[in-house]
């Protein structure tokens, strides 16, 4: 006698649906996931507990379940996969008030800087052909070689 629950899960499945999904087993362009869920289907239609179902196809029974449940409601089309929750929606439009918020920042930017900001203000970042010299003056070149400049 067979030991553990007996399922109420049974599934008959028609000529039509039977045949669509022994041709996703041998299909090479199906993805995998859909591959696997016409198993357990057709499983399911030969009578084959959910407990061995789920241990032939590599899934938790829970999996076969909801296979199971999705494909009586809907059909061969309660087989795809259903739409994730995505990417979150870049905004294309502008916002209202995204002009006044530019502004506010340009009229932060313009106030006095600190004397660290005004340093980096003054020397771009990067490679210049302006070097400083050692009492700190900006030496710029000239044709007759380094020459100072107030700074």
């Amino acid at each position: 006698m067979a030991r553990g629950r007996h399922t109420a899960l049974t599934m008959q499945l028609t000529a039509d649906e039977r045949q669509t999904l022994l041709a996703w087993q041998r299909s090479t362009t199906i993805p995998a996931g859909s591959v696997r869920r016409g198993q357990i289907m057709l499983l399911l239609g030969d009578g084959m507990p959910v407990v061995q179902i789920a241990d032939t196809v590599g899934v938790t029974h829970r999996v076969v379940y909801k296979w199971a449940r999705r494909f009586l409601q809907d059909g061969i089309a309660g087989l795809a996969d259903k739409p994730g929750r995505g990417r979150r929606p870049v905004l294309t439009t502008p916002v209202k008030g995204a002009q006044d918020s530019q502004r506010k920042r340009a009229r932060i930017r313009s106030r006095r800087y600190s004397n660290h900001r005004a340093s980096r203000v003054a020397m771009p970042r990067g490679r210049t052909n302006a070097r400083r010299s050692p009492g700190g003056s900006v030496l710029q070149p000239s044709a007759r070689g380094m020459r100072n400049v107030a700074g």
